[in-house]
C-alpha cells in the first residue's frame, strides 16, 4: 500500500482518499483536540521489569544503518515528555541508542520540543523523566513524527484525528502516560 493509502485505513477513510482530501480531512479534524482518557490496564502491562531486571539486552534493537554508533531502540514509536511543571505532554519520534543492559541515549536536535523540555529539568538539577511506547498504532506515531507548534498535545491531535479519545495508562516508575 501507499504512504497515503495507509494513512487513509488509519483514519478509517476509504483507501483511495486523494492526498489532497486526506490533508484536508486532516486539517479538519485537527481542529477539534480529543483529550486522552485515561484506563487501568492495557497490553504494555502485560511485561513489567524494574530495578535490576531490566534487561534492555533482551529486546530486538536492531543496528539500523552502517555508520551508526550502535543499535537504535524505535524506528516507529512514541518518545514521550512532559515539562517540569507538567503543563505539557511531548510526543516525538527521537532515536534512543542502546548503551547497555539498563540505559540508553537520545539523539534530538537542540531545537526540537524534547530539547526544550530537558533543559527545565537539567536547570532543576533533576534527570528528566522519559517514556518510550513502542508498537502504537500508526495515527499516534504518524502525530509523534510531524511538526506541531510548541505546547501543542499531540495525543489530543491523535485522539481528533481517530475521531475518540486515546486510551492511555500510567507508566510503572515515572509520571507520565
Amino acid at each position: 500500500l501507499s504512504t497515503f493509502k495507509r494513512m487513509a485505513i488509519a483514519m478509517d477513510l476509504d483507501p483511495d482518499t486523494s492526498a489532497k482530501e486526506l490533508q484536508e480531512e486532516y486539517l479538519r479534524r485537527k481542529k477539534q483536540p480529543i483529550k486522552p482518557m485515561l484506563v487501568n490496564d492495557g497490553p504494555c502491562k502485560e511485561n513489567i521489569q524494574i530495578g535490576d531486571e531490566v534487561d534492555l539486552l533482551k529486546f530486538p534493537v536492531p543496528m539500523l544503518h552502517g555508520g551508526d554508533g550502535g543499535r537504535f531502540m524505535g524506528t516507529f514509536h512514541l518518545t514521550i515528555a512532559k515539562d517540569l511543571d507538567g503543563d505539557w505532554v511531548n510526543w516525538g519520534m527521537y532515536r534512543h541508542m542502546l548503551h547497555n543492559k539498563n540505559t540508553m541515549g537520545i539523539q534530538a536536535g537542540p531545537h526540537t520540543h524534547v530539547m526544550r523540555i530537558r533543559e527545565g529539568w537539567k536547570a532543576e538539577k533533576k534527570p528528566m523523566e522519559i517514556a518510550i511506547a513502542l508498537g502504537v498504532e500508526p495515527v499516534s506515531t504518524f502525530c509523534a513524527a510531524t511538526s506541531m507548534p510548541h505546547a501543542v498535545s499531540e495525543v489530543e491531535i491523535a485522539g481528533a484525528i481517530r475521531g475518540e479519545p486515546l486510551e492511555l495508562v500510567k507508566c510503572e516508575t515515572v509520571d507520565l502516560e
